[in-house]
């Protein structure tokens, strides 16, 4: 059985909430959002929840005056806090997204939602869930198998500053404005590797809603 991730779609007007719901609750738990007219609020109210993807409108002013904010700024910040999290726009206005986007990649034309053949926008959005949970599978496993062999024999120079490289990984992904930055890390640097497994559980769990698996 395909696993049912869970994506939070923001939008201002009940007819493209009720459209998306109908377009993709076969295949996701969607959880609807209308935009709060502050953005950190409105950041903070989407971090409370545990989602795996964020789907939002881009022109979330336009039926919402009070709102202060675009989707493209919306996605922008929960990546400021989540590092490379699966985040997608949706717009009829495709030029003015992509120009304000960094990434044009999370911009996509509502007809995208019509779309039947080649990769549908349903399954982007999987494939993007299920790379970034094996990403963080992938660094959890290696985080592992480097320190059982710091304890065992003991690390080259590279194998302990790739352990580094992979803490502040997870860091940012748990959270990207907490993380200490690279280059106050000593290649040496262990402290709070027993604390790191932890963190990387309730990252997952974050992401999926649920227990990691070992």
């Amino acid at each position: 059985m395909i696993e049912k991730y869970r994506i939070i779609y923001v939008d201002e007007t009940d007819e493209e909430i009720r459209r998306f719901q109908n377009y993709a609750s076969a295949d996701f738990d969607v959880v609807a959002m209308k935009p709060l007219p502050d953005l950190d609020q409105m950041v903070e109210l989407i971090l409370a929840e545990k989602f795996d993807a964020i789907v939002s409108d881009y022109k979330l002013k336009e039926g919402a005056p009070e709102v202060t904010y675009d989707g493209i700024e919306l996605v922008q910040k929960i990546e400021e806090v989540r590092e490379n999290f699966p985040c997608f726009v949706l717009t009829s206005y495709d030029g003015d997204a992509a120009q304000e986007a960094d990434d044009v990649n999370l911009v996509y034309v509502r007809d995208v939602l019509k779309q039947k053949d080649g990769l549908t926008f349903k399954e982007r959005i999987r494939l993007q869930i299920l790379k970034y949970i094996s990403r963080v599978n992938e660094m959890e496993t290696e985080i592992k198998q480097l320190i059982a062999k710091k304890r065992a024999v003991g690390l080259e120079f590279d194998e302990e500053k790739r352990l580094a490289e992979l803490d502040h990984f997870l860091e940012r992904s748990i959270c990207k404005t907490c993380a200490i930055p690279t280059e106050m890390k000593d290649p040496t640097y262990l402290r709070k590797m027993t604390e790191l497994l932890d963190a990387t559980k309730i990252l997952i769990e974050s992401v999926r809603g649920k227990d990691a698996r070992n």
